[in-house]
C-alpha cells in the first residue's frame, strides 16, 4: 500500500466506546468531556455526535441516548449520524463504562498523532519547495512544533485557575442557584431526604447498627422508595439489590412494605384478614411494574460488581442495596481486614462508575462507644456518608431496645468521626415503613418513654 492510500490513524472501537459510555454513565460523559473535544473523533459521525453529548452536558442536563438525539434532531444531524439505531446501539457496543478513561485517552492520543502526520505532511512539502530562507523555514518549524506540544501538555497538566473562570463560574453559579430538590433515590423518610436532598448525589453509604437495630429494614425502604420514584421517570433506572441474608424473608418484607400491612402474616401460624390479601395483591400488582432487580445468590465482590456493570450496559443503574457488607466475600488472604480493604475499594470503584448510590448496611459491635471490629474502619474509608442506626431510648436494657419502635440516626461525614447531625425516626414494625415525621416520633417516644 502507497503512503498515500493510507489512512491517518484511528480507532473506530475506541471512539464508539467513548461515546457508548458516555450515553449509559453520567459519570462517564463527564470524564469524556474533561479528556476529549468533538475534534478528537476521527469520524465526522463520531464527532458530531460528541458534540451533541458536549452540549448537553454543559446545560447540566441528563446524558442519554434521548436527551443528545433530542439534541441531534433539534439541530437536524440525526439521520447524519446514523440515526436512533446507532445511538441506540452504541451503548450495547461498550464492554464497561468505568474504562471511559482509557478510552478516551486513545481517542485523544490517535488525535494527537494525527496532527503529527499532518505536520509532518506539512514540514515535508515545506522543505520541497527548497526554501532560499532556511532560518524562516527552521522558525515557523519551531513554532509549529512549539503550538503542538503545548496543545499535548495542556491536557494533561495544572491549568492556571483565571484562565479556567468562565467554565467555572458557570458551575459554580448553576450550583448556587439551583432549586432544592431531592432526587429520587433516597430513604423515603421525607424530613431526611429534604435534609440530604436523597441519596442520588452519594456514592457508598455505609449503614452501621447492632444486631436488630433496623439497618436492614432501613435499607429496604430505600429500595422500595426509590424503585418507586425510578418506576415514574423515562427512561427507568433500575434498583439492584443484593441480599446477603434470607431472600424469602426479604421478599416478604417487600411486599409487606408496599401493601402496608404486617410481614407475620405470611407465617404458617397467622390468621389474617381479608384486607390482608387485598393489600397483598395490590402489592404484587406493584412489584411487578418496579424496575428492581434482586437476588439472593450472589456474595462475592467481583461477581457482585460484574452482574452490576452488566445491567448498567442495558440501563442506567439509579440505586444499590448489598444487604449487609459483613458476609460479602472476595479479596486475598485470611486477615479479614485486608479484604475488607479490597472489598470496599472495589465498591468504591463500582460507585463512581455507576454514578449512584450503594446502600450498605453493616452490623458493628462496639464497647464504651467504640468501634471493636477493625475491618469496619475500611468501610467508613470508602463512604461518603455514614449513618449510625441507633434504637431505642436512653436507659433502655438490651432486650428492650431491640424490641422498640423508635431511634436516631447520627449523620457523618467520611473520615470525620463527630457528628453532624443526629435525626430520630420510629418504625412501624410490622410493615417496616419508617418515618421521620416530627408528630409521629414524638408520640412513639413518649409511649415508649413511659415503659423505660
Amino acid at each position: 500500500m502507497s503512503e498515500a492510500a493510507r489512512s491517518l490513524p484511528n480507532d473506530h472501537y475506541a471512539e464508539q466506546c467513548v461515546l457508548g459510555a458516555a450515553l449509559m454513565d453520567a459519570g462517564a460523559a463527564l470524564r469524556a468531556v474533561m479528556i476529549c473535544r468533538p475534534e478528537h473523533f476521527h469520524y465526522e459521525a463520531h464527532r458530531t455526535i460528541f458534540a451533541a453529548i458536549e452540549a448537553v452536558h454543559k446545560r447540566g442536563e441528563p446524558v442519554d441516548e434521548a436527551t443528545v438525539g433530542s439534541e441531534l434532531h433539534r439541530l437536524g444531524q440525526l439521520q447524519d449520524c446514523g440515526g436512533a439505531e446507532y445511538l441506540m446501539a452504541l451503548p450495547f457496543q461498550t464492554p464497561t463504562s468505568g474504562h471511559v478513561v482509557r478510552y478516551s485517552s486513545i481517542v485523544r492520543d490517535k488525535a494527537t498523532v494525527r496532527q503529527v502526520a499532518r505536520l509532518g505532511g506539512e514540514i515535508t512539502a515545506a522543505a520541497m519547495d527548497d526554501p532560499e530562507d532556511v532560518e524562516g523555514l527552521l522558525t515557523w518549524l519551531g513554532s509549529a512544533v512549539l503550538d503542538l506540544t503545548r496543545e499535548a501538555q495542556a491536557k494533561h497538566g495544572t491549568k492556571r485557575v483565571g484562565e479556567e473562570i468562565g467554565r467555572l463560574g458557570e458551575d459554580l453559579r448553576r450550583a448556587l442557584t439551583e432549586e432544592p430538590f431531592t432526587t429520587p433515590a433516597r430513604t423515603g423518610m421525607g424530613f431526611f431526604d429534604k435534609l440530604t436532598g436523597g441519596l442520588g448525589r452519594q456514592r457508598v453509604i455505609i449503614v452501621r447498627a447492632a444486631t436488630k437495630g433496623l439497618k436492614s429494614v432501613f435499607g429496604l425502604q430505600c429500595v422500595a422508595a426509590s424503585a418507586r420514584q425510578f418506576a415514574e421517570r423515562d427512561p427507568r433506572p433500575v434498583v439492584l439489590a443484593y441480599v446477603l441474608e434470607d431472600i424469602q424473608t426479604w421478599i416478604e418484607r417487600l411486599a409487606a412494605w408496599l401493601g402496608d400491612f404486617d410481614s407475620s402474616s405470611f407465617e404458617p401460624a397467622r390468621e389474617g384478614g381479608p384486607w390482608v390479601g387485598e393489600r397483598l395483591e395490590a402489592a404484587l400488582g406493584e412489584m411487578a411494574d418496579l424496575p428492581l432487580y434482586y437476588t439472593g445468590d450472589l456474595r462475592d465482590v467481583d461477581a457482585i460488581a460484574l452482574d452490576a456493570r452488566r445491567r448498567a450496559q442495558e440501563g442506567r443503574v439509579g440505586l444499590v442495596l448489598i444487604d449487609h457488607v459483613q458476609r460479602l466475600q472476595g479479596g486475598e488472604g485470611d486477615n479479614i481486614t485486608v479484604r475488607a480493604e479490597y472489598q470496599a475499594a472495589q465498591l468504591q470503584a463500582l460507585a463512581d462508575e455507576l454514578a449512584c448510590p450503594i446502600v450498605a448496611p453493616s452490623q458493628v459491635t462496639t464497647r464504651d462507644g467504640e468501634r471493636i471490629a477493625k475491618w469496619s474502619r475500611a468501610w467508613d474509608e470508602a463512604a461518603s456518608l455514614v449513618l449510625d442506626l441507633e434504637r431505642g431510648l436512653p436507659g433502655m436494657k438490651r432486650e428492650e431496645w431491640q424490641q422498640s419502635r423508635v431511634g436516631r440516626f447520627v449523620l457523618h461525614a467520611s473520615r470525620r468521626r463527630s457528628p453532624f447531625e443526629v435525626h430520630d425516626f420510629m418504625v412501624d414494625l410490622p410493615s417496616g415503613r419508617m418515618s421521620d415525621d416530627p408528630e409521629e416520633v414524638r408520640r412513639a417516644r413518649i409511649r415508649e418513654g413511659a415503659q423505660v
